[in-house]
């Protein structure tokens, strides 16, 4: 199994995401205004203002490449070598007989970061866009939830991947 195969079903998620988002982008186009309050502070009053096409430029090119690094890095560990990756038990999850199920696991575990990351941009796209409805501006306090979902999704992503890799040798086999 290489990296590329091992990721296979998991991509199927990010795409639809991925298609989800530009769905979400082409009705934003339709639905916000020429002059977009695109930065809230604590309170959701705005505190930013830009052209709708910049915005959406902005929002396209943060929500794109951010997950696609995620899942890039996560192929890269296949091309990297092993005293460039740091895990816990590196010799044993790196050895020659489990490089490439542990290469594999890492980016299938990047892809379902990438879907976090591909997620929390539709969601933010979707309050700034609800946002720009109300009169006068304002962001939902919503935003809070989502950014509380995306850390605590995080930080559960964190924990599986250190917990998965800090099996030592007898307790991996």
């Amino acid at each position: 199994m290489n990296a590329i195969r091992a990721i296979r079903v998991p991509l199927l998620v990010p795409l639809a995401l991925l298609a989800l988002g530009a769905a979400s982008f082409a009705w934003a186009d339709h639905e916000l205004p020429a002059k977009v309050a695109s930065h809230f502070d604590g309170q959701g009053q705005p505190d930013g203002w830009m052209p709708r096409e910049g915005y959406l430029t902005v929002m396209a090119i943060i929500g794109l490449l951010l997950p696609l690094s995620m899942v890039g890095a996560g192929l890269l560990t296949a091309a990297l070598p092993a005293g460039s990756i740091n895990l816990p038990n590196r010799d044993y999850w790196l050895g020659p007989e489990r490089r490439e199920a542990t290469v594999g696991y890492i980016a299938r575990h990047m892809v379902w970061l990438a879907c976090m990351a591909l997620a929390l941009f539709i969601v933010l796209n979707y309050l700034v866009v609800e946002g720009n409805h109300e009169t006068p501006p304002r962001l939902s306090n919503a935003v809070w939830l989502l950014l509380g979902v995306f850390i605590a999704g995080t930080a559960a992503w964190g924990v599986l991947l250190a917990l998965h890799f800090s099996k030592g040798p007898s307790a991996a086999r």
